[in-house]
């Protein structure tokens, strides 16, 4: 009974976590960190420093992080968690609504990345997101979560400056 209340609990903070008002441009900050892994100043300092990348190349770089993916899908798949996040709240920049989402599940210690747009899918290709996914996953792996994180943002930055 505890686990149950202790869950309820849990899923109405993810759910005042990522709710804002209707009509918002963007439903979610560009860094959402339901599961604690991040300082505060950790999470700040990966806020700003996409919101310079994806104002500087129009196109949203966001990172969700979730205790569990299947709390946001009916699938059991991590891609279609962060597909359903990305179109839920409205995220990405510019009228196709570019921008990569990072869902990253502790639960299971899954990943997806998503992209959306044609300027997101011209610098995020199936190689590239590979490349990318080279640059951040070691980092992660050791639970180095800030620096894992960080080195997403930057070589996402990357890519959008030589795309």
């Amino acid at each position: 009974m505890k686990k149950r209340i202790i869950s309820v609990v849990l899923f109405l903070c993810l759910f005042a976590a990522l709710s804002v008002p209707a009509g918002a441009e963007s439903q979610l900050s560009y860094v959402t960190d339901v599961a604690g892994l991040l300082s505060e100043s950790e999470k700040l300092q990966l806020e700003s420093n996409a919101q310079v990348i994806s104002t500087q190349y129009e196109c949203g770089v966001y990172i969700i992080v979730v205790d569990d993916f299947r709390r946001y899908t009916n699938s059991y798949d991590c891609f279609s968690a962060a597909e359903t996040l990305y179109h839920q709240y409205s995220l990405g920049l510019g009228n196709e609504r570019n921008g990569l989402l990072l869902l990253l599940s502790m639960q299971d210690r899954d990943f997806a990345l998503a992209a959306y747009g044609d300027g997101a899918h011209y610098a995020f290709t199936d190689y590239g997101k590979e490349m990318l996914i080279e640059a951040f996953v070691p980092k992660l792996s050791e639970n180095d979560w800030y620096g894992g994180l960080s080195k997403y943002l930057e070589t996402s930055g990357d890519f959008l400056k030589s795309a």
